[in-house]
């Protein structure tokens, strides 16, 4: 999850320009995207899935540019070691009832050193707006630093928008696993060939990465690649950053009983509960989840046009505020559709155990996603036989973790 400082508090970082002499870009690359398939062919959908429609370039960057986006980014640039460049994919995927859409994703290769890269896989946090997902993110970049600092530091990122946000179709599909992992597993298929095409061969082994959000689809994908669900590819390693693995036992609550700052945990709910509608049938009506005036604009709200400080100007501070009663009663003793929700939601850690090697990453004072989901995440784990190792960042706040983990990473899977 995280609704940022970046995204809601003017100020901070949101729209900060970064004065950066950035190498000149050459003109959008590739041919219109062609008209989306025709609705009948689940099958040929299928095997159209990870086809690339358009590619542009969007950042050529030197080695002392890489390390001045990132620090303006909030992120150490210890491990900068090339120079890189970037573009903006858009690909054939397909939505949570299978049939075809469009997705977009950024991908991010070293300019220098060997032509044979070793991909991994990024997962960004919590995006209400379409155009502050990576690979639309001309304000501040944050959401692209982390791609660009696995570039930087000689892989290949690969990093997924997610549906409805970039320049995909639809509304955004907020925290839906399905879809988390499939628009991610096909934008690698798109980068493996779009790599081909520019010279360069991404290894078999995949390394995943994520933060918030990105942490728990992270697991989701590298759950699917170890399974064989991604032809071509094979878990090389894991390395998720503050996810909310455990809605049910750790988020909620820490919600409810102000242990999530208010103000963030209202935003959340809003984006959750007027996602999983569409997608799981929560309410009959928003009057039935959403106090006045809010169930009059929720919806909308969180249809991908509206900046993030709107969303924060217009959400009340506390989710007692927004919700009913009867929905803040869902919050502590879940029911019906919002329980087989949230059940699905958590088994991110259950049944399952990673054959490659695998840190989670937290930071002790998150009051986002608190600590509690990694401990529960772990003993999911050790309670099929497998102890995780896990490791506190020691930094401030949950936005913190997400760029100190990400270069966490990066030093973790060198290790391997």
């Amino acid at each position: 999850m995280t609704f940022t400082a970046r995204q809601t508090t003017a100020g901070i970082l949101a729209g900060t320009t970064l004065a950066l002499a950035l190498t000149p870009l050459a003109p959008a690359v590739a041919a219109p995207a062609p008209a989306p398939a025709p609705a009948a062919a689940a099958a040929a959908a299928a095997a159209d899935r990870g086809d690339v429609l358009s590619s542009t370039r969007i950042l050529r960057l030197t080695v002392p540019q890489a390390k001045r986006l990132l620090k303006n980014a909030g992120y150490p640039t210890t491990e900068v070691r090339r120079p890189l460049v970037a573009y903006r994919l858009k690909y054939r995927t397909i939505t949570r009832s299978g049939k075809p859409t469009r997705a977009s994703g950024l991908v991010a290769f070293p300019t220098t050193g060997p032509r044979r890269l070793e991909p991994v896989i990024w997962g960004h946090g919590t995006v209400a707006t379409a155009a502050y997902a990576p690979s639309t993110d001309t304000s501040d970049r944050y959401q692209q630093a982390a791609a660009l600092a696995f570039a930087a530091a000689g892989y290949a990122a690969v990093a997924p928008d997610y549906l409805g946000l970039g320049t995909g179709d639809g509304r955004p599909a907020y925290l839906d696993s399905r879809t988390e992992r499939s628009a991610t597993l096909d934008l690698l298929t798109a980068a493996r060939s779009f790599a081909r095409r520019h010279g360069r061969q991404l290894e078999r082994g995949v390394n995943v990465a994520g933060f918030s959000q990105g942490a728990h689809a992270a697991m989701v994908v590298g759950r699917a690649i170890q399974e064989g669900k991604a032809p071509g590819s094979r878990l090389a390693g894991l390395a998720p950053v503050s996810g909310p693995y455990a809605a049910i036992e750790a988020e909620l609550p820490a919600m409810v009983h102000g242990e999530v700052i208010p103000k963030l945990a209202t935003l959340y709910l809003g984006y959750v509960l007027t996602s999983w509608d569409w997608m799981h049938g929560l309410y009959g009506s928003p009057q039935e989840a959403f106090r006045k005036p809010y169930a009059g604009f929720v919806t909308g709200l969180y249809d991908g046009t509206h900046s993030g400080d709107e969303v924060w100007k217009r959400m009340p501070d506390t989710p007692a505020e927004l919700l009913t009663p009867r929905w803040m009663k869902q919050l502590r003793n879940p029911t019906g559709a919002f329980l087989k929700a949230l059940r699905a939601y958590d088994g991110t850690c259950r049944g399952w155990v990673p054959k490659a090697p695998t840190r989670m990453f937290y930071t002790g004072g998150d009051r986002e996603v608190p600590p509690t989901n990694t401990l529960h995440c772990a003993n999911d784990f050790a309670r099929s036989g497998y102890a995780v190792r896990t490791r506190d960042l020691r930094v401030r706040d949950h936005v913190g973790s997400g760029a100190t983990g990400a270069i966490a990473a990066i030093r973790f899977f060198r290790s391997h």
